[in-house]
């Protein structure tokens, strides 16, 4: 275009519904009027509209253009609409009309995105009134959203104090403002952001200092250096391991398990933190803690979208999409993963789902068996475990985790009465609850156990088998069938 547009020009332009593309003048209105509600950064124009649902900001590039191509913004628009850490956007080709000095005129760009509250901002509203319960869900959004992310392989490239936001539910939302290639470690900058949120929450003072942008590396460097210290002095080892991920550049999958950990320790005051900030190390010596330890780890069950009976002393509560534990009078059970589902306890053990897979947690918390499965069944009664591996591989293994089979399965179920039901190919067999296999896979279908008879068929016919695996006699068999009303197969 030459020269960049002047402000004025484009308020002015945005001023007039006839000078707006009709995606925009038929559905969005601006929240208040243009001239007196705008900001300009980065070269960008950035006004917020609404659409009588949600509130929107629209981006329009101050110079004609915006740094990143259509079509990469295309594409990344395309990916808001499937991914649920992406906040929803939209480009509009021609969303305002500018003339020039000879009356022609000329088309502008825009992105249309949904807003969210950026994280300094979010913190802003939440730290000063210790808002607990919102600091903690965005605390496991952040941990949640760093697994996706590996998982999915997705790659945001461009993550910053800018665009990391959460909605209304405290839940992470990316948007792809400032729309320019500034290429950043996206874990790295989730990282950094639940660290702000876990002293956010723990200790304000100390927020208030690391808020302000850090001028240089050094004194990035120097601040990283006072968490590391702060978080040994107080024993707190996710955030220990998290920094020290920071400081050496760890892998990805190490920086996202010490995050999920983190999503799961209690607040705890750092008033040594405070003082290496400040400078004024006798700062831990004459502060009161602000924040109780056991508080912060308390369930508001008013809050949670749903509350269901757990079994064995808990209940389960679903809050803005994740599960957790907690005991009736609302005290958090601690867990060492962020929970996508949660079962009920039988037996001191329960299924959970996470966004690696499938595992088996006991009342304290801890991963009896590591979230790696792709299913898993808990036979509380028989005290074992039928689970598949990534590559679809069903084993038998004891409470504990230990694998009782030798023989892999595509299928595994139906438990009962000392035995299992196993499935390869297309043919079923069974094993004993010790893991031993008990027949080949021989039989075209095979049920459970009920008192001492299982059916069975093999070829064209259809018979019980008893817990020797010896079909019935004849006369037995024809007594069995009219006794349950099934049809005698020949």
């Amino acid at each position: 275009m030459g020269t960049p547009w002047t402000i004025e020009a484009l308020v002015e332009a945005l001023s007039q519904p006839q000078l707006l593309a009709p995606t925009l003048a038929h559905s969005y209105h601006p929240i208040e009027p243009i001239k007196h509600n705008y900001r300009i950064e980065h070269n960008l124009i950035r006004i917020p509209f609404s659409d009588g649902r949600k509130r929107w900001i629209l981006t329009i590039p101050t110079a004609g253009t915006f740094e990143l191509t259509e079509r990469e913004i295309r594409t990344r628009c395309t990916l808001a609409h499937t991914s649920s850490l992406l906040a929803e956007a939209h480009y509009i080709r021609s969303a305002v009309t500018l003339f020039d000095n000879n009356s022609t005129p000329h088309t502008l760009p825009a992105l249309l995105q949904e807003e969210t509250l950026p994280i300094y901002e979010f913190l802003r509203l939440n730290y000063s009134t210790q808002n607990i319960h919102c600091l903690r869900r965005a605390l496991e959004s952040v941990a949640l959203a760093t697994t996706r992310l590996l998982r999915d392989s997705f790659t945001h490239g461009h993550l910053s104090r800018h665009n990391v936001g959460f909605d209304k539910e405290c839940r992470l939302k990316l948007s792809d403002y400032p729309i320019a290639e500034r290429k950043s470690d996206d874990v790295e900058q989730l990282a950094k952001a639940a660290v702000l949120i876990y002293i956010a929450a723990s200790q304000k003072d100390a927020y208030k200092l690391l808020a302000t942008k850090s001028r240089n590396i050094e004194e990035h460097a120097k601040r990283l250096r006072a968490i590391l210290v702060a978080s040994e002095h107080y024993t707190i080892r996710p955030l220990v391991r998290l920094i020290k991920g920071l400081m050496h550049k760890a892998n990805s999958d190490s920086i996202s398990d010490s995050l999920g950990e983190l999503a799961m320790e209690p607040f705890r005051p750092l008033p040594l933190l405070t003082g290496l900030l400040s400078g004024n190390e006798e700062y831990a010596a004459t502060s009161t803690p602000h924040l109780s330890f056991a508080e912060s780890l308390k369930v508001d069950f008013d809050s949670c979208d749903e509350v269901l009976p757990a079994g064995e002393g808990f209940v389960r509560y679903r809050q803005s999409g994740l599960w957790g534990y907690a005991r009736t009078d609302g005290s958090r059970l601690p867990i060492e993963r962020i929970l996508l589902y949660a079962d009920e306890f039988h037996n001191g053990r329960a299924v959970v789902k996470t966004s690696r897979g499938y595992g088996l947690m006991n009342t304290d918390g801890r991963m009896v068996m590591n979230d790696v499965w792709e299913d898993l069944d808990w036979h509380h009664q028989e005290a074992i475990v039928t689970a598949a591996d990534k590559g679809g591989k069903w084993h038998i293994y004891d409470s504990c985790g230990r694998q009782l089979s030798s023989v892999a399965c595509d299928w595994m179920g139906c438990v009962s009465e000392g035995f299992v039901v196993g499935r390869c190919g297309n043919k079923f067999g069974y094993f004993s609850t010790s893991g031993q296999k008990l027949t080949n896979f021989i039989y075209n279908e095979a049920y459970s156990f009920h008192n001492g008879l299982a059916r069975v068929s093999f070829g064209s016919s259809h018979y019980h088998i008893d817990t020797t695996f010896h079909r019935l006699a004849p006369h037995e068999e024809e007594f069995i069938q009219r006794f349950r009303g099934l049809k005698t197969t020949p």
